[in-house]
């Protein structure tokens, strides 16, 4: 598959897409704002996997209609990609503690994605390794460049967190 280098490839876990399926009517949700912001400049990957995470989560623990969730993910339009997921050999050349997510990571990776959207605190703690890119949460990825430049600050600590990580252990992939 080929992803169109003119745009960061931005891989959503699934808690961030309930909470964009949640708030999809409420435009001014830091979720729907980094959604927007990812339509605009970026495309967005995911895979069979997520999206099934994404329908049972949101059925089951939320109780979102199937409708709902299909009509959140319609208005992402052409920049919602479906790329392949991983095979447990493929999930040898990726790391993260958390053995639930390594696929997520291993998607990523294989889709060439330069960001992983989370607002999941283990991907900020553990180590991880496989793609060279940023973790962020949503704050994160909406404020980056302020952010990096010192310009936005966030009171709670949980905002804003953007983790550099790298494809190998030999480039700093184990917590730099």
């Amino acid at each position: 598959m080929t992803i169109l280098r003119s745009r960061n490839p931005v891989f959503p876990d699934t808690n961030v897409l309930v909470a964009y399926v949640i708030g999809q009517d409420d435009p001014t949700r830091v979720v729907c704002l980094a959604f927007d912001k990812a339509k605009e400049n970026d495309v967005i990957l995911v895979t069979n996997q997520v999206m099934a995470e994404l329908y049972s989560a949101g059925m089951s623990e939320k109780k979102i209609p199937t409708k709902e969730i299909t009509r959140a993910l319609r208005r992402l339009g052409p920049q919602l990609v479906y790329v392949s997921a991983p095979s447990p050999e493929d999930l040898k050349s990726v790391y993260i503690e958390d053995p639930d997510d390594m696929s997520i990571l291993y998607s990523a990776r294989a889709a060439g994605a330069k960001v992983i959207l989370t607002r999941d605190n283990k991907w900020f703690l553990d180590n991880v390794y496989g793609i060279d890119g940023e973790i962020m949460d949503p704050h994160g990825y909406l404020y980056h460049d302020e952010i990096l430049a010192g310009k936005k600050t966030f009171s709670k600590p949980y905002f804003g967190r953007i983790k550099r990580v790298f494809s190998d252990l030999r480039r700093g992939g184990k917590d730099e």
